[in-house]
């Protein structure tokens, strides 16, 4: 990747209308191009071209033109791989052997993934805060990347989010113990 291509993402990402305007362009389409993500660096690298380079009057407007644009252009040229089916899937080789795989079925996780989910919102109480820091401990994360994540999204500071967490952290174990 071009340096110059990451001075244009970073330029076109330190504006929330573009990349409000992108990631909501990119979840209603992604179902219909090959990969999402390759539309997102497009249009953030192009929205921050035009940023650098002319005088904007209006980024929300020139953001919604590119991204349009760039969005006509993916779907028209860069169309999604059609895959017939599962079977299919499952017999060819890279070498053109034919090797039939096992599909795994995953349905015997799905009670204890259940239980699981009915603690974590027991233990959330209704609080988006909590259900995210509750997801985020099943995913591994420890309480300084938990603090991150919760100061970027509800906003703060790291410290005060890293507090709450293990307030929260002597909380659960209270109750999990009664």
């Amino acid at each position: 990747m071009k340096p110059d291509n990451l001075i244009f993402i970073e330029t076109a990402m330190q504006h929330p209308s573009v990349v409000k305007l992108v990631q909501k362009t990119s979840q209603r389409l992604w179902h219909r191009v090959k990969d999402e993500t390759v539309f997102e660096y497009a249009c953030y690298r192009e929205v921050g071209k035009v940023l650098l380079k002319e005088d904007v009057r209006s980024v929300a407007g020139i953001a919604k033109r590119i991204v349009s644009r760039i969005e006509r252009w993916f779907l028209k040229n860069r169309q999604k791989d059609y895959i017939p089916s599962l079977e299919s899937l499952a017999v060819q080789d890279d070498n053109g052997d034919e090797h039939i795989l096992e599909i795994v079925d995953d349905s015997s996780n799905t009670e204890d993934l259940i239980e699981r989910k009915d603690v974590a919102n027991l233990l959330a109480e209704g609080s988006d805060k909590k259900r995210m820091i509750v997801d985020l401990w099943l995913l591994g994360c420890n309480d300084s990347e938990i603090s991150e994540v919760l100061a970027e999204t509800f906003g703060g500071k790291k410290e005060s989010h890293r507090k709450a967490v293990q307030r929260f952290k002597r909380e659960c174990r209270e109750k999990l113990s009664a």
